[in-house]
């Protein structure tokens, strides 16, 4: 690597300027505020310059309606993630629920041998036998008992 000399014209331009480390008593995060000034020595300086914290912050009111506001869509994001996971629960309830499914079971396999050994009138029976049960809920509620001995 190249290392350049100093070249005097650079120096020159910078002979007038004078410098100084400024500190405020603005306290930051991270420790007190400070900054380097620089000027002409050979003019007057018409200004000294200000360092102001940044003040543009929401209102209280403006904040406590975004919070509100993200709560709620939390809120309604998990009700309809609830409902989804509930939407037919109802109507899966009577069949889910069932004690005993022995004698249905046993419907179904019937219907699956009549089918077999083709006699498919008495598969048919079987089939609308079974679509009644499932359609009423007092013969689905007769028929999966437990057994009495």
């Amino acid at each position: 690597m190249k290392v350049q000399k100093h070249n005097k014209m650079s120096e020159a331009a910078f002979q007038f300027l004078k410098d100084r480390y400024k500190t405020n008593e603005v306290s930051t995060d991270h420790g007190k505020l400070g900054w380097w000034q620089l000027w002409d020595k050979r003019k007057p300086r018409l200004y000294e310059p200000e360092c102001e914290e940044n003040k543009k912050t929401l209102n209280d009111t403006l904040q406590l309606l975004l919070v509100i506001g993200l709560y709620m869509g939390i809120v309604l994001v998990f009700a309809r993630y609830v409902r989804f996971l509930t939407q037919n629960l109802s109507y899966q309830v009577p069949y889910m629920e069932t004690p005993y499914v022995g004698r249905i079971l046993n419907l179904c396999r019937n219907i699956y041998i009549a089918r077999a050994s083709g006699e498919l009138a008495l598969e048919e029976e079987m089939y609308a036998k079974l679509c009644f049960v499932y359609r009423s809920p007092q013969t689905m509620i007769k028929m999966t008992r437990y057994k009495v001995e």
